[in-house]
């Protein structure tokens, strides 16, 4: 008798009159089974691994797939904290400030307070992509004989040429400041209660 096995079952056959047959069904096969490389035999063992291994297919277990996470809904647990009080910004005092400083290049500075009695002229000579600059020059309306009434200068915004430095000149006994841009120059003038901006080149 032959015993052929898989990992699922016993394949039993017997040999008779030379012939092999199958154990239960009498099926007769034609190869010897004393030749153990006939080529029945051969087939009976690759349908056999066959089957085995289709046995252990069919009873693999299925891949489980994970499940979406679900968004969560979160709140926290406390409370945000107020922000401090902001610091005003503080006006710039112009008594402490000598006339001809330059205070602000190209901004706008909220804390400066500027002279509101002014007069340009020649304002069409005014560099090109002139940008705006904040000086301090002699208050017109400053009194030396009651110094603490009026600053003794006042801040006035002036257009003057980009990324260029001025030459500060004090002229007719300091009524009057010229800022020099070589080129271009600008003259602030006062009359009276009026500072009076001239542009010229």
């Amino acid at each position: 008798m032959c015993h052929l096995f898989t990992e699922s079952r016993q394949l039993r056959y017997f040999r008779q009159d030379g012939k092999l047959y199958s154990w239960g069904t009498g099926k007769r096969f034609s190869a010897n089974c004393d030749n153990e490389e006939g080529i029945e035999v051969k087939n009976v063992l690759i349908v056999a691994v066959l089957l085995g291994a289709t046995t252990i297919a069919d009873g693999r277990e299925p891949i489980l797939v994970p499940q979406e996470t679900l968004a969560m809904a979160y709140s926290a647990d406390y409370a945000p904290t107020p922000a401090g009080e902001t610091t005003s910004i503080q006006p710039v005092p112009a008594g402490t400030v000598a006339p001809g400083t330059v205070i602000c290049d190209s901004c706008d500075n909220p804390g400066i307070e500027l002279y509101n009695c002014v007069k340009v002229i020649q304002a069409r000579k005014i560099a090109p992509c002139a940008v705006p600059k904040i000086v301090s020059v002699p208050n017109p309306c400053y009194d030396p004989c009651k110094p603490c009434c009026q600053p003794k200068c006042v801040f006035v915004q002036i257009c003057v040429p980009p990324c260029a430095c001025e030459d500060v000149i004090c002229r007719k006994g300091g009524d009057r400041m010229i800022f020099s841009y070589g080129k271009y120059a600008v003259k602030v003038t006062a009359r009276r209660d009026t500072l009076v901006v001239n542009y010229d080149h």
